[in-house]
């Protein structure tokens, strides 16, 4: 499950940079239009040159980044195993869920609780520790001398004939009763003390286990919250810094409007803004999917990620065993599971909802 939401999360950060980058591209393409109109009043060569540069490096940049929206793509298909979009086909997957910036509030010992009463890799340690103790239990039986009660009766006659002599049998006429104690202790007892130190061994390696298994997790959940909580406080600073670098740009943008003489300079501090605004729309959307995914990693540390995203895991009770000659279909019970990845079909790269 957390690898299908972190996959969706992808898609949506690559799909965001693909928009951001191809803006990019287009505010460079306008600047460029712009530098060659000085060309024949104060731009030289040399500024022409390095305009167009700029721009053939961001149409490069969005020809990566279509690239990268297909692998995503192609992984978040792969991790769904959704038989109507397989990883053959050529279909966009768009995202239909946008991150959100609200902050989320976790008691940490109550994050420790769940995440101790629902993780299989707690409860796997647990039994391997009865088990163990069980097996010592056992061994520490060996040690323990044996003693052995035997007892036989029979009943048996002879007569003249066999009537007189089975009735005298079932009558209990001659009896004979036997009974004996078997006492057995090794001298040493070698054996059961190697059999009972390896299982103390074994013991004791559980318990570590167990420990490591707890510390573990709690390890987990503390990094899982941390780095959750250090994402959201990106998230304002990024976008105070998108705020400042689109206030920069339109600022620029004004001027160009307003002033009748654009100067080569000036044209070229466009391109810097352009590009400081870009940046901080990536680094906004990112700190935005890195929020998400760092939920996504706490719950699945606390064991609740299949409750968070509505996901019923019904295991089915085992039945008798099937009549091999029965031709009949077996009993439908299945497991079911409902994604909580969202998702529709799209061949346009650039296409959003």
């Amino acid at each position: 499950m957390l690898e299908t939401e972190t996959a969706y999360w992808e898609l949506y950060r690559a799909r965001q940079n693909l928009k951001i980058v191809q803006r990019l591209l287009d505010r460079g393409e306008e600047t460029q239009r712009q530098i060659r109109i000085r060309q024949e009043v104060d731009a030289d060569p040399a500024e022409v040159a390095d305009a167009d540069a700029r721009v053939q490096e961001r149409r490069q940049t969005v020809l990566q980044q279509q690239t990268t929206v297909r692998e995503q793509n192609d992984r978040l298909k792969v991790v769904m195993s959704d038989p109507r979009y397989p990883v053959a086909g050529e279909l966009l997957l768009l995202p239909a869920d946008a991150p959100i910036d609200q902050s989320i509030e976790y008691g940490l010992f109550d994050a420790y609780q769940s995440a101790l009463r629902r993780r299989p890799e707690v409860f796997q340690a647990l039994l391997s520790l009865d088990n163990t103790a069980i097996r010592r239990r056992v061994a520490e039986n060996g040690l323990l001398p044996q003693l052995d009660l035997t007892a036989q009766f029979s009943v048996n006659d002879l007569d003249e004939g066999l009537d007189d002599a089975l009735s005298d049998t079932y009558g209990f006429s001659r009896q004979s009763w036997l009974f004996g104690l078997n006492f057995e202790l090794p001298i040493g007892n070698r054996a059961a003390e190697a059999t009972r130190n390896e299982r103390r061994v074994q013991q004791y390696q559980a318990t570590i286990a167990y420990q490591n298994t707890v510390q573990g997790v709690i390890a987990e959940v503390k990094t899982s919250l941390r780095r959750a909580r250090e994402a959201y406080e990106r998230i304002g600073q990024a976008a105070s810094n998108r705020l400042a670098a689109a206030n920069r740009l339109r600022v620029l943008d004004i001027q160009r409007e307003t002033i009748a003489v654009n100067t080569p300079e000036r044209l070229n501090l466009e391109f810097q803004a352009q590009e400081r605004l870009a940046a901080a729309e990536q680094a906004e959307v990112g700190a935005l999917v890195d929020y998400m995914i760092g939920i996504a990693n706490l719950h699945a540390a606390m064991g609740t990620a299949l409750e968070r995203n509505g996901i019923r895991f019904v295991i089915p009770d085992a039945g008798p065993l099937a009549d091999p000659y029965d031709n009949r279909r077996g009993s439908d019970e299945q497991l079911w599971y409902d994604s909580g990845v969202s998702g529709s079909g799209s061949s346009d790269p650039d296409e959003s909802k």
